[in-house]
């Protein structure tokens, strides 16, 4: 802002907006279909993921009493149960790796922390669930092994999540 007596005038600074004559181009938002075509898989994955661990894609139905256990000592064998099979393990961190894929992909902000928590939570959520309706057991080795598989996810997506991030 400059003043001169000589003339009496005063000026004042100006921005683009108003000095230019041709109209303003709008940055555009980036669209939200991918984030809501992502959300719904994952609604949809969700359930598809409970029927599969509750009730081992089956009728759903609430068991009887006998099949009420619980492992709480992960990977070795305890209270006659044997020792988590390989292969097991194995299945279970696989069927959790879309659960970290979806969660990295909608939390593009820290998902790890994020993601471990969730994953956690909801695999608590179904081995509880399987032990309250008496149509499974509680493992913990099942809790450990679906967090582990979401947070390889939560990995896997995690460059390409970034990288769209700052282009």
């Amino acid at each position: 802002m400059s003043y001169s007596r000589a003339d009496q005038t005063l000026e004042l600074p100006t921005t683009r907006a108003f000095a230019s004559t041709q109209p303003r181009q709008r940055t555009r938002r980036p669209s939200r279909a991918p984030r809501l075509l992502v959300a719904g898989l994952f609604l949809a994955y969700l359930v598809l993921l409970t029927w599969l661990i509750v009730w081992k894609l089956e009728v759903p139905f609430v068991g009887w009493g006998e099949t009420r256990h619980l492992k709480l000592m992960p990977f070795v064998a305890s209270e006659g149960y044997a020792a988590s099979r390989p292969l097991e393990v194995l299945a279970n961190v696989a069927v959790f790796v879309p659960f970290g894929l979806c969660t990295g992909f909608l939390w593009r902000v820290a998902p790890g922390p994020k993601t471990f928590f969730a994953a956690g939570f909801a695999s608590l959520a179904m081995e509880t669930t399987q032990f309250a309706l008496a149509v499974g057991s509680f493992d913990t080795t099942d809790i450990i092994a679906n967090t582990v598989g979401a947070l390889m996810g939560a990995a896997i997506i995690a460059p390409s999540v970034r990288r769209a991030a700052f282009s």
